[in-house]
Order: C-alpha cells, then structure tokens, then sequence
C-alpha cells in the first residue's frame, strides 16, 4: 500500500531538490522572454498620423515662434507685410494687422503697430496699450517695457497689466524668466541679472548669459573659454567647454552640440550629447543632423541617410523612433509640436503637424 501524501514541513521543499535547475531555467527564460516582449514594444518605430492645418491661401504660418497654440502668419497688404495669430484649427485668433509679433508666453504676446509696441492676450485683445518703443515679454504679472529720454537714452520699466508703473531702472532689461531677467550695463555692455522687486541679484560680469530655467542659467565671463552653469545665487554648478551661453536647461537637460563630421549630402553632421544639472552626461545621440530639446518625453531628430538624403522622426528618450508619414519640403518644430509643409499637385502648399507633447 503507498504511503499518503503529505504537506511539506516549514522549511522543507515543496518541489525535490534535483527539479530546482529546471524551475530556474524555465523561470529565466520567461523573465528574458518578458524583457524583450517589453524592450519591442518600446523600440520598435511607430509611424504617426498627422494633422491637417487648414490655412487661407493668403496666409503665410511662421512656425517657428509657435507658442501655446497660437501660430503668427503673414498677409501681404497695400502697406506691406502684416501679422496675426492663427490657432491649430486653422482659425483667426488675432486679425493681420500689426507689423510684428512675438511668440506668446504666460498668455500674452508682443505686437507692433504704427511703430510702437503693446501686448496682447490669446484672444487678440490688447492688454497694454501701442506706446511703448519696444515691450520685452510678460511673465508672472511683470510686463518688461523699454522706454527712451528726452535724450535718447533707453530705460526699462515692470508694469502690472493695467499699464502701471511697479519700478523703473536705468538699464535695459529683457523679459523675466523664472523670476529672473537679464539686464545690460551701459558702460561695460556686460550682462547681469534682476529680480522681480528691480533688485540687482547678480552684478553685470558675463559677456554672455542664457535665461533662467528651472532656477539655472549659463554664463560666460569675457575672454573665456568655458561656460558655467550656475544657480540663481550666481555659484558654479559645474564649469565646461561643450556648453555656451545659447544653452538652455529644457525639461532637466542641457544639450550639446559638437561638429562630427560632414555627411554624404554635404550637411554637417553633429554628436549630441545632453547633460543633467550636476554635468553629469544623461543622453548621448551621435551622428545627426539636428536634435531639438526634449519637451517632455520627445525631440525632433534629422538624421542622414546613406543615399546623401535624411530621415526626420520625432525620438524618444527610450531610443523608439516615432515616424511621420507623410513626406514634407520643410519641417519646423517648436513647442512640442512638428509642423511640416509640402506642395500639391496645382502648387499649393499644404500644411500638416504631428503633436508630440502627448
């Protein structure tokens, strides 16, 4: 008669000791079968589908000062070229009738008109009025205006969006970034830094110097070699000749670009390499013609082809390429956002995008 089964004791192996490498061989086969099902579905290239931008014939789109869903357009008028905004559908947003216009941040953009400069809302209301020689930029309820003296003499102004006076300085300031703003001594023509009270936080000493982003900028003392990344106390995070002052920190990353070598279709081709806020190097992409920012987890890249042409794809920080797929005569990027422009069989242009901020 056999014996009856019975439970294994605490401790004791449910499974005999001689099965083990089988069970580990099978478990491990399973867990790198399941990382490489994971590493496919996240490599593999997608192929995007595009959008349709809808735009009058007379209209001519400036995408590359795209912001916040508003895109300046051109209309060719008796007294020259004039502009508005257009939004994603296509629509009027802001009337063509100014002579410049800037990109839009916190909700406001610049415009010109008859000479002087105002600032108006996304829905093309002005905010302040058309009598300032040129308004900076709005951020956090300080508009940047620059004014001139009786004697020509330019001087900044922050106002409040009813058109007041918060304080005034004897220098030029740009607009305020991440509660900084740039300022130009009039003397030595070097670049300092002013907080939101008009306070001198760090003196004039850079011959060149980014915007603040996320409480970091690049600088560059006259004559040297090397940029310094600093904080909003004006030390030196870290001090490198790969980065410049057109550096910005996007999305927790400065990127680079070094000259590699020139491709078969005579572009230069550059290495990219993207560093996190301590230099530590983050993201390394070699061997393209043009790598944007990351905005939020995707870049536009141009990459050239053995055949001389090019391959532009939006990229993910995984390494997954992102195809578009359509093929276009220009593509732009900006804000997140991939607009790209061929013609049709009559001539026409035809506009589409690829949102990549999703």
């Amino acid at each position: 008669m056999a014996e009856p089964k019975t439970m294994p004791q605490s401790g004791e192996p449910a499974v005999p000791r001689k099965y083990w490498w089988i069970l580990g061989g099978v478990t491990l086969v399973l867990a790198a079968a399941v990382t490489l099902l994971v590493l496919y579905l996240t490599q593999r290239p997608v192929t995007l589908t595009p959008q349709t931008l809808t735009v009058d014939a007379a209209y001519t789109p400036v995408f590359g000062t795209f912001a916040q869903d508003r895109i300046p357009f051109s209309v060719e008028t008796e007294d020259g070229k004039r502009y508005g905004f257009l939004t994603l559908d296509g629509e009027v947003a802001v009337e063509p009738v100014y002579e410049a216009v800037g990109a839009y941040h916190d909700g406001y953009a610049y415009a010109t008109l008859d000479g002087k400069d105002g600032l108006l809302d996304l829905a093309g209301g002005v905010a302040l009025d058309f009598i300032y020689d040129a308004v900076m930029g709005y951020e956090d309820g300080i508009a940047v205006v620059i004014r001139l003296d009786e004697e020509g003499a330019p001087y900044s102004q922050a106002l409040n969006l009813q058109g007041e006076v918060l304080w005034e300085v004897d220098f030029q300031l740009d607009a305020f970034r991440d509660g900084m703003a740039r300022y130009i001594d009039n003397e030595t023509g070097l670049l300092g830094y002013v907080d939101t009270q008009g306070n001198i936080v760090l003196e004039a000493q850079y011959a060149g110097a980014s915007v603040f982003q996320d409480g970091l900028a690049v600088v560059r003392t006259d004559g040297a070699e090397e940029a310094s990344v600093i904080n909003a106390q004006g030390e030196a995070l870290f001090t490198t000749a790969e980065l410049d002052e057109t550096a910005v920190f996007s999305d927790g990353l400065f990127r680079v670009a070094s000259a590699s070598e020139t491709g078969a279709g005579g572009d230069s081709v550059y290495d990219y390499v993207f560093y996190d806020a301590a230099g530590r190097e983050a993201l390394a992409l070699p061997a393209l013609h043009y790598l944007s920012d990351f905005v939020g987890n995707r870049a536009l890249a141009v990459a050239p082809q053995a055949d001389g042409g090019t391959q532009a794809y939006a990229l993910e920080r995984s390494g997954r390429h992102l195809l578009f797929s359509g093929e276009y005569d220009h593509l732009t990027y900006a804000e997140g956002v991939v607009f790209g422009q061929y013609e049709d069989a009559e001539g026409d242009p035809v506009y589409e995008y690829y949102d990549l901020r999703g």
